[in-house]
């Protein structure tokens, strides 16, 4: 299977849902720092589970999909058949490609 896009949310406890009850009730450190909750931070301390892990298992995921070939791929699927949809795909590519690099400096 070969999606067209892939995206891949860290468990978020909002105020309110079973998942902050549960890591509440187990002890786990939750952080109140507003600014984190958007799927992308981890925000509490899983024992089990290094936020370092986390987030470099979702780096390599995004490094492994968003590759050259899906890039071109992407490309001429947007601009030979006029597919917008593709060409955003395609900018993001490109978009995390160039930040990889730059992230090598």
């Amino acid at each position: 299977m070969e999606p067209d896009d892939a995206w891949l949310c860290i468990a978020t406890p909002y105020p309110g849902t079973i998942l902050r009850a549960l890591i509440e009730d187990m002890g786990w450190k939750i952080s109140n720092d507003w600014n984190k909750y958007d799927t992308s931070h981890v925000v509490f301390e899983n024992p089990e589970l290094p936020a370092e892990e986390i987030l470099n298992a979702r780096k390599k995921f995004y490094d492994s999909f968003y590759t050259p070939a899906y890039m071109i791929k992407q490309a001429i699927k947007g601009y030979l058949t006029g597919n917008f949809y593709s060409k955003v795909m395609a900018r993001i590519a490109l978009n995390h490609i160039l930040w990889r690099i730059t992230a090598m400096f």
